[in-house]
């Protein structure tokens, strides 16, 4: 006789009904005789009052046979999140950049604020997937970041399922499915007034004056700040005019300085230099010769902007040292702030501001990318100009109407 249950449900085979009502899942694993419970049978029985909502035993029962069917290797359940993105970076790292491999562990490290970090990878749901996301959220993370951190966590699981270590990867969802996609924050250009009082600010400061050589370097070459580290003499073409861009200082573990490549393959690129480009690169390499020390790194040695006590510079050093002028800078100019569009001058601002004033100036397309290093036209003008809608109105309507 076929057996059932207190509502006259017929049982299948592993199936049981304990006389407290409790359902009963048997099955063997490995040799060994295995159980699952659930108070509820089905996903439409309504857990039994005071008792703790679960799986209905018969999604257990799926997800039992899936991973029986896929023969997940032993031992992998008790891995957990914080395991698996370990071993997927430690896998990943091989083929890694220095700087790719440390933005990895930031990510991780994010995870590692979250409730997820410790939980067996296999008993991870996709409903936990999109709590998770959630909590990124509330701890302010920002959406491009959250979104970064998604990616990551999805390619360790994609890991985690060819190997078979879990039945199926929770993470597969678009991040726009759960999260509402908020606008990245605008870096605006400096205008032409205020470039100018910002540089004269520095150029008369009496503690930041001596960066006022690279500062101008960048507003007026759209180097950004880790190619401006990696520069050389031996990369100043003074014969043909321009700064020859083919590595960039990045900082490494223990305040260690590396070069690299270009950020990307149109990175490498000469930059045309003016006058006052050509005139403070020139006093800088003349000043190399009177240095008491000349770092070297990989070989590279002549770095053309050191640190007043003749030191490498690297993106950490020059931030700080930006955020120190701009606090004294926006204490000497309230108004800056008061501007409907501002933003915080970094180095970033002000390679934003070059590539403005190159579409102002009206430079072609093709010398734009090819200065600034982009792939394509639709990048320089999506990312990094600002210019007024009504000043290229104008300039258009001026075109058009003439003659």
């Amino acid at each position: 006789m076929q057996r059932r249950d207190k509502k006259g449900r017929l049982l299948r085979i592993g199936e049981y009904q304990r006389s407290n009502g409790k359902y009963l899942y048997r099955y063997i694993e490995n040799g060994k005789p295995k159980y699952a419970y659930s108070w509820t049978l089905v996903e439409t029985d309504r857990t039994p009052p005071g008792k703790k909502t679960d799986k209905a035993l018969r999604i257990k029962e799926a997800e039992i046979e899936q991973r029986l069917s896929r023969h997940l290797v032993p031992g992998s359940e008790k891995m957990t999140v914080e395991e698996l993105l370990d071993a997927f970076i430690g896998y990943k790292s091989k083929a890694l950049r220095p700087t790719s491999e440390r933005n990895y562990r930031s990510e991780k490290n994010r995870i590692a604020r979250t409730s997820i970090y410790k939980r067996p990878i296999q008993n991870i749901t996709i409903l936990q997937c999109k709590s998770w996301i959630f909590e990124l959220a509330d701890l302010g993370v920002s959406y491009d970041t959250v979104r970064k951190t998604h990616t990551l966590l999805r390619q360790a699981m994609d890991m985690a399922y060819e190997n078979d270590w879990i039945v199926k990867n929770p993470c597969l969802f678009k991040l726009s499915s759960v999260l509402k996609k908020t606008e990245s924050k605008i870096r605006y250009p400096l205008n032409d007034e205020w470039k100018k009082k910002y540089l004269d600010f520095i150029k008369e400061s009496n503690e930041y004056s001596f960066y006022y050589d690279a500062i101008f370097i960048l507003c007026n070459t759209g180097l950004r700040i880790s190619e401006l580290c990696g520069l050389t003499k031996k990369d100043i073409d003074f014969d043909r005019g321009f700064i020859d861009v083919t590595k960039q200082l990045l900082p490494a573990e223990k305040n260690g300085r590396y070069l690299q490549t270009t950020k990307t393959t149109n990175g490498v690129r000469k930059i045309p230099i003016t006058d006052n480009v050509r005139r403070l690169l020139e006093k800088r390499i003349e000043g190399i010769r009177r240095r008491g020390h000349n770092p070297k790194v990989e070989g590279e040695k002549d770095f053309i902007f050191l640190s007043k006590s003749e030191t490498l510079m690297d993106s950490r050093c020059w931030n700080k040292i930006f955020t120190r002028i701009y606090r004294l800078f926006i204490a000497e100019y309230p108004d800056y702030e008061k501007q409907d569009e501002y933003s915080k001058i970094t180095p970033h601002v002000l390679r934003h501001t070059f590539c403005t004033d190159l579409v102002k100036a009206h430079v072609d397309e093709k010398t734009i990318i090819s200065i600034v290093g982009h792939s394509s036209y639709v990048t320089t003008l999506k990312i990094y100009t600002h210019y007024d809608f009504a000043k290229i109105s104008e300039d258009f309507l001026s075109k058009m109407n003439e003659g």
